[in-house]
C-alpha cells in the first residue's frame, strides 16, 4: 500500500477482495484510515524522508 505501482483497486482484487468498496471499508475498520488516505500519509513521509 505504501508504493503506488498498483492502483488501490489492483491491491485489493490480489487480496480476494470483489470490490475497491469492500477491501476499503476493511482497510478503514483495521487502520483507522481509507487506503487513499494512508497513501498520501506514505508519500508525505517519504518525501519528510521519515519512511
Amino acid at each position: 500500500m505504501r508504493r503506488d505501482e498498483l492502483s488501490i483497486e489492483s491491491v485489493a482484487l490480489a487480496y480476494g477482495f470483489s470490490d475497491n468498496a469492500q477491501f476499503s471499508k476493511q482497510f478503514k475498520k483495521i487502520c483507522g484510515v481509507p487506503p487513499s488516505v494512508y497513501r498520501i500519509a506514505c508519500r508525505r513521509e517519504e518525501r519528510a524522508g521519515i519512511a
